[in-house]
């Protein structure tokens, strides 16, 4: 669980980079998981320094819906100046109301700061895709005032969805299947990305994504004990 991990990061006054990747989310194990808000708080020591940020899990084993893990906010980016790639979960990006991961309560352009160059939306929901496109019609048009330096915009949808509508005793069961028209209205938008010189695209979650500079940290631990 790393529980010393926010003291250290308050240490750590001019951190470059820091990566945080958690196995699966299992209910019995959630109480392992990190503190994102916590660990939010203890990066700010770190706002005028940091680079590449990336907070993620392994979902290969994990069935998500809207609700389950449950969205946590991690926190404003807006607050690191010099941030230009950021990894994340949809469900830490944004704020959420109480109906899951569905009505963002602030925007998303108003939560990344001006000098991101790449972002990464990683375990994006079929069932939050309305609220997605939503958003990022949004981005575009206040990309130029707001976040000028934006190049990449990736995403990558969680691979394995509950379908939230089908139970069985209280047990959701069905997986949801890529949808291809959800995929073809998202990438309906890539042109107005490209009129902004922003490389847009989207990933399935058994996809690699070839994102984030050379020297960005990247170590896969293997699966198990």
């Amino acid at each position: 669980a790393l529980p010393s991990l926010p003291h250290l990061l308050k240490r750590c006054s001019a951190l470059m980079s820091f990566t945080l990747q958690q196995q699966g989310w299992h209910e019995y194990e959630s109480r392992y998981w990190q503190d994102l808000p916590q660990l939010y708080q203890s990066l700010q020591s770190s706002r005028f320094s940091l680079r590449h940020l990336s907070l993620t899990f392994d979902d290969w084993n994990v069935r998500q819906d809207a609700m389950n893990p449950t969205p946590v906010f991690f926190g404003p980016l807006s607050d690191f100046l010099r941030l230009e790639t950021v990894c994340m979960r949809w469900g830490n990006l944004l704020q959420f109301t109480e109906d899951g991961t569905m009505k963002p309560v602030a925007p998303l352009w108003q939560l990344l700061p001006c000098s991101l160059n790449h972002l990464l939306i990683d375990h994006c929901l079929l069932q939050c895709s309305s609220a997605l496109y939503t958003e990022l019609t949004t981005l575009i048009t206040q990309c130029p005032m707001h976040i000028p330096s934006l190049r990449k915009l990736y995403l990558r949808f969680a691979s394995r969805e509950q379908d939230p509508s089908t139970s069985a005793d209280g047990i959701r069961a069905k997986i949801m299947a890529p949808d291809p028209a959800t995929h073809d209205r998202l990438l309906a938008l890539r042109p107005d990305f490209d009129s902004l010189n922003v490389d847009f695209r989207i990933f399935q979650g058994d996809e690699n994504v070839p994102f984030g500079p050379e020297y960005y940290i990247r170590k896969k631990w293997p699966c198990g004990y």
